[in-house]
């Protein structure tokens, strides 16, 4: 007994083990070990130049902002210089040369558009216009040019005259032709008759230095770090210590920064090290240079906690890696046993899995194995009984024969009979005759279309006898479609419907026509009568039972018809209706081409 149950128990142990619980904890296990052993190595090696890397492209970020701003900033000034040259008044007080009272106005009215731009932004100091003519409009009227300086030898002056209308941004300086000069930064360019491009004079709008100065200031790069701005020339348009700079007592990296060939460059400068970011204005051409310690970068604890968010992403995706390789071993036979499983789904009951694994998924696919060989058997079970089932409802619908209408059919002939009505009484017997002998067709269920239509000929024809002059009809079938295959007694009940339902209550002579052809790969027939017609109620009426019950012709019917065609050719075909009350009625009967 108790070796029975320590066998047990040993039985009980290895098939823990061998499960796939064990060997996913097993492998995650390993996995854990794995990514720690990397975090720790990675993390020594790479901090300190991930860190910096890191904070070269920040400080990259950072300095492309502002010179994206310092660019946006100088784009709209040279807009204010598109909207003075373009101005018409303008460019009239430019071409007027002998009528001083016209003249007179158009100055005004450019004085006051410059006006307009001095008082709407507080970063315009002032606004001139130099002509060639040696005429001079100026946005304050009371400023005064010096008499000794000569504006044609001024830096700013030469440059927008040699640049052929394109715009020219100094570097900062002192005004030196006007009484209380100010530090600005000046944007000149040459102005052009709008219609003739004949040069003008030069534009001349002094900004605010003060603006380039708060754009850079906003920029944080730590406790000790600063942006300065230098042009082609290696001048100084911007530092936050320019005075020290013009002193001297205190030098920069100019001459590196201007052959700089990459993106920042590192070096050891008043016993730090400094990294030097650069980005150049595409506009301006000027160079906007961020400087920052590097040691103050590496010990910023923000900068800290990314890099370890960094190693963290890293690390998990490494893990996700070796997670992948070893979940996918493990899981093979659990996918297997899946895509087997979506056969059977589809029907495809004749799929094998074959059995490497003893814990838990090989059994699965053991018995998934016995299952698929059951379920097949019950399938074809089922499907044998459903083809019979089928063959009993399909013989049994073509089974129910009106008896009414042999018995009425049989009263005519006798009452033809009893008239004398000789020729009558042989039309319509063997118009019977043939009814019958289609009907009956040796037991088969399909016939021609050219049978079927000879059927319901020669029911009309027994009709049109018994009712006199109050039926007549037209069958109207293509040619090449009578050698088609279909289920016997699809149209005869529906006619006998039109009769009954349609033509009987209808006063004067009914017509009713059978229409037929091949269309979109599908046979159409269509009875078309000139009836009563019907209402939607008594449309959706004609597929129940309760019509059937209480129809006073044939009890096939029209559920019968419709009912036999969708269970011999499947729910996309079958019967359709379209009526107007004293209009007649067009019955529709889709079923497929169907040949030999």
């Amino acid at each position: 007994m108790q070796a029975t149950l320590t066998k047990k128990w040993l039985k009980r142990i290895m098939l823990q083990l061998n499960s796939i619980q064990s060997h996913i904890a097993f492998s995650f296990s390993a996995l854990i070990l794995v990514i720690i052993t990397i975090i720790g190595i990675v993390s020594y090696d790479k901090f300190s130049n991930t860190l910096e890397k890191n904070a070269e492209e920040y400080n990259l970020q950072l300095t492309k902002q502002v010179t994206e701003n310092i660019d946006y900033y100088i784009r709209y000034m040279d807009d204010i210089s598109s909207i003075v040259q373009n101005n018409p008044s303008f460019q009239q007080y430019f071409s007027l040369k002998e009528n001083l009272i016209k003249k007179e106005d158009q100055e005004t009215k450019v004085i006051e558009l410059f006006k307009s731009f001095v008082n709407a932004r507080n970063d315009i100091v002032s606004i001139f216009v130099f002509g060639y003519n040696g005429q001079v409009l100026k946005s304050d009227p009371k400023v005064k040019i010096k008499d000794y300086i000569k504006i044609e030898n001024q830096d700013w002056y030469l440059a927008a005259k040699e640049s052929d209308g394109k715009p020219v941004v100094s570097s900062s300086h002192v005004q030196t032709f006007v009484n209380n000069p100010r530090w600005v930064v000046s944007l000149s360019k040459e102005l052009h008759s709008t219609d003739s491009h004949e040069r003008k004079g030069i534009l001349l709008i002094d900004l605010n230095y003060k603006i380039i100065s708060e754009i850079c200031k906003k920029v944080q790069l730590g406790s000790k770090g600063y942006i300065f701005i230098v042009d082609k020339q290696g001048n100084i348009v911007y530092h936050p210590q320019q005075q020290l700079i013009y002193s001297r007592l205190k030098k920069e990296m100019i001459p590196k920064v201007l052959n700089a060939q990459g993106k920042s460059f590192v070096v050891d400068q008043d016993g730090e090290r400094k990294l030097y970011t650069i980005t150049t204005s595409d506009l301006t051409g000027w160079r906007v240079v961020s400087v920052t310690n590097v040691n103050d970068m590496i010990m910023d604890g923000k900068e800290t906690k990314k890099f370890f968010l960094m190693m963290i992403l890293i690390s998990i995706f490494l893990s996700l890696l070796i997670a992948i390789v070893i979940s996918t071993k493990i899981s093979r036979p659990i996918k297997q046993l899946e895509l087997s499983m979506k056969q059977v789904e589809t029907g495809n009951f004749d799929i094998k899995l074959d059995i490497i694994y003893n814990h838990e998924v090989g059994r699965l696919s053991k018995s998934f194995n016995m299952m698929t060989r059951k379920i097949k058997a019950l399938m074809q079970q089922v499907v044998e009984e459903q083809k019979a089932l089928r063959k009993s409802e399909i013989k049994a619908l073509q089974s129910q024969i009106n008896p009414h209408f042999l018995y009425n059919t049989l009263d005519s002939i006798i009452w033809m009979a009893e008239s004398n009505r000789n020729e009558e009484v042989i039309d319509m017997t063997s118009s019977l005759a043939k009814l019958f002998r289609i009907s009956l067709n040796k037991g088969e269920e399909t016939i021609p279309i050219s049978g079927e239509i000879e059927h319901v000929k020669n029911y009309l024809l027994i009709q049109k006898m018994r009712y006199s002059n109050k039926l007549d009809f037209i069958i109207d079938v293509d040619p090449a479609i009578m050698s088609y295959q279909t289920i016997k007694l699809i149209l005869q009940p529906i006619v006998e419907n039109a009769i009954y339902h349609g033509i009987k209550n209808k006063t004067g002579k009914g017509l009713i026509r059978i229409l037929g052809k091949e269309m979109e790969g599908k046979i159409l027939f269509q009875v078309v009568d000139n009836g009563v017609g019907m209402d939607s109620k008594q449309i959706k009426n004609m597929y129940s039972d309760e019509h059937r019950k209480h129809s006073k012709g044939n009890g096939v019917g029209v559920k019968n018809v419709h009912e036999r065609l969708q269970i011999y050719y499947g729910q996309d075909f079958g019967v359709s209706f379209e009526s107007e009350v004293d209009r007649g009625t067009t019955v529709s009967i889709w079923m497929p081409v169907v040949t030999l």
